[in-house]
């Protein structure tokens, strides 16, 4: 699970330190402390990295309660916490203010899916998805969702599979628990990530209606028990446009040439005309990358050759903005 990133703001450079020191020495590794007694630089900080929850003196205008933002208040009995605390009340009504507020606003997290499609139907596709599944989930806790027809994902992981994508879809109209049990009993783990293989039969992508496959999106953004959900996609998926609409990025794999490129290019025109002129989109051209379909133990040759080192710069890249 990721840490909770908190930013302190006051023009009291002893408090700042004061909250830093308590809460660096009482840290379980859950909670990164960023502080600031300058103002343009607490500011230039969020607006390049963000927080979980920012504490400001009271008045501080730049943000709201529903953002995560959290005031420190000189006049006991006000709104706010007060300043003039033990720092452990503090951290600790600090807290509890953050907790009640992802009640009262309803914060429970939605996760907007990570989706990879390759319009030229790129052999890197899979590989590129499954090591970033891998990478992610050193962090982060990821679902891996296979959508592609054809994917050969039993040859991929020397294994044959009793549930898949079409039993999930078809489970989630029966289904009366929370989707986060439903995908606990019917998910398969590997290499740190849980995943659910792809239909066997690419016409089964029909079988579910239009309104099967809305549902789908909506459960799949309702799940509490992930961080990060990564979508394989086919061409064939019902709601295609859909699902790009409501993901937080798209990669985009293809492999250098003109053709390829048109291809490429083409496919972001539909977008357009789609309706998805707002995905965010990522084109990654794919160098070749020889030996990585060779041996039974594809993911682990994935992970820790050209393919991971790939994905790690791809990942790097984003970090650092």
């Amino acid at each position: 699970m990721n840490r909770i990133e908190i930013a302190i703001f006051d023009e009291t450079p002893d408090f700042v330190k004061g909250l830093m020191v308590y809460m660096n020495r009482h840290n379980d590794g859950q909670t990164e402390v960023s502080g600031f007694w300058d103002k343009e630089k607490f500011e230039r900080y969020i607006e390049n990295h963000g927080a979980d929850i920012v504490l400001v003196p009271e008045g501080y205008k730049g943000c709201e309660p529903e953002e995560g933002c959290i005031y420190v208040t000189e006049n006991e009995g006000g709104e706010g916490i007060y300043k003039y605390r033990a720092a452990d009340e503090i951290i600790r009504e600090l807290f509890s203010q953050y907790d009640r507020q992802a009640q009262n606003s309803h914060i429970a997290k939605r996760v907007s899916p990570v989706v990879v499609y390759s319009p030229d139907r790129c052999i890197y596709q899979t590989p590129f998805a499954l090591t970033l599944a891998m990478n992610m989930a050193q962090t982060d806790r990821v679902l891996y969702i296979n959508l592609c027809e054809n994917a050969g994902f039993e040859g991929i992981l020397q294994m044959k599979f009793d549930r898949d994508v079409s039993d999930f879809i078809y489970s989630l109209g029966h289904y009366t628990g929370s989707i986060d049990s439903l995908v606990s009993s019917m998910a398969y783990v590997t290499n740190g990530f849980s995943y659910i293989p792809p239909m066997q039969n690419s016409a089964d992508m029909y079988l579910a209606g239009r309104e099967e496959w809305a549902a789908f999106i909506e459960k799949i953004e309702a799940l509490e028990s992930f961080d990060t959900v990564i979508l394989d996609m086919g061409g064939m998926v019902p709601c295609f446009y859909e699902v790009l609409r409501r993901s937080s990025a798209v990669y985009m794999p293809y492999i250098a040439n003109s053709y390829n490129k048109a291809r490429c290019e083409q496919f972001e025109e539909t977008l357009k005309a789609g309706g998805c002129e707002g995905v965010l989109l990522e084109r990654l051209r794919i160098p070749d990358m020889e030996n990585i379909f060779l041996g039974t133990d594809m993911l682990t040759c994935w992970q820790w050759g050209d393919m991971g080192d790939y994905v790690r710069s791809v990942l790097k890249r984003k970090e650092d903005g």
